[in-house]
């Protein structure tokens, strides 16, 4: 077929049409009135158009299960696209120009089973778009899009270590595009600091100092990693046991109190976190240190 236009009203008296396949045509817009009267359809078929924006689905479609919007020109997904789908069982996406996801749009597609959103040219994908389409999913496609691994991919990453068995259908594995050094790299094989920088902990300085107590102030580079500090400090010259001090991965800055008068302390401040490589009972980094030591007199 060579259809280019639906006119208003066009399905009106198909009001128990089940199955409309609309596929390979030149249709570049379909606004709400062109599916009035579809009240009983089921599956929709628009693959190989050249629709550019995302159809308008009329509310008394609740009965669709399977939409097929493959192999058209949709460069964006809002949060309203599926407001009322809930019934969406098989949604195809496949070979669009789609950037961008809203972290919304799935939120009423919990009927979902299978998503097509391969080929596309997505470069981050937060895991808060997959979440709400996750309770009864059993096929995702993500393959085929230019994945930039870097830390705004973290949250995709931890979503896929526990949901990898999503991607078992996928024609090709599911790799990393860019950057250059982490090119055809398999995500799922990857470690967060692969894609996250590790933590540095920088210019540890005293602010305070009195007789007995004193300030300690740091900066951090690269924190995307750090679930929080610990801080330990101990007499210089002396075996005595450390002290430890857990903080938040906010704390910039923390209180030595109750100090022995005119005597040497050292300091350390450590970034933990779980994807921190650990070595012994140190977290230490893959590339950078997270760890900064000083001494100070009290």
């Amino acid at each position: 077929n060579v259809i280019a236009i639906v006119s208003p009203g066009a399905f009106k008296p198909l009001t128990q049409l089940v199955f409309l396949d609309l596929g390979y045509n030149e249709l570049d817009i379909l606004p709400e009135e062109r599916f009035f009267g579809l009240m009983r359809l089921e599956s929709l078929n628009l693959t190989h158009n050249h629709l550019l924006e995302f159809p308008s689905i009329r509310e008394e479609m609740k009965y669709l299960t399977s939409l097929d919007l493959s192999y058209n020109k949709l460069i964006k997904i809002d949060g309203n696209n599926f407001d009322s789908l809930y019934n969406i069982k098989y949604l195809n996406l496949r070979s669009n120009q789609l950037t961008w996801i809203s972290p919304s749009a799935f939120d009423n597609l919990s009927s979902l089973l299978e998503l097509d959103i391969s080929h596309n040219q997505i470069k981050h994908l937060s895991s808060s778009v997959l979440v709400p389409a996750e309770v009864r999913m059993t096929t995702l496609k993500l393959s085929g899009n230019p994945i930039y691994c870097d830390c705004l991919m973290l949250s995709l990453w931890e979503w896929l270590q526990e949901h990898g068995r999503f991607l078992q259908q996928e024609e090709v594995p599911l790799n990393c595009v860019h950057p250059e050094k982490l090119r055809d790299h398999s995500i799922l094989a990857l470690h967060p600091s692969d894609i996250c920088p590790s933590p540095l902990v920088s210019d540890l300085e005293v602010q305070r100092l009195d007789s007995n107590h004193f300030t300690i102030a740091w900066e951090v580079q690269n924190g995307t990693l750090i679930g929080g500090f610990t801080v330990t400090y101990h007499i210089t010259t002396s075996r005595s046991p450390v002290v430890l001090a857990n903080l938040q991965a906010t704390a910039r800055s923390h209180d030595l109190e109750n100090l022995v008068p005119e005597t040497w302390y050292t300091v350390c401040v450590t970034a933990t976190g779980k994807y921190l490589r650990m070595f012994g009972n140190k977290p230490t980094p893959y590339v950078t240190e997270n760890e900064r030591t000083t001494e100070v007199t009290a």
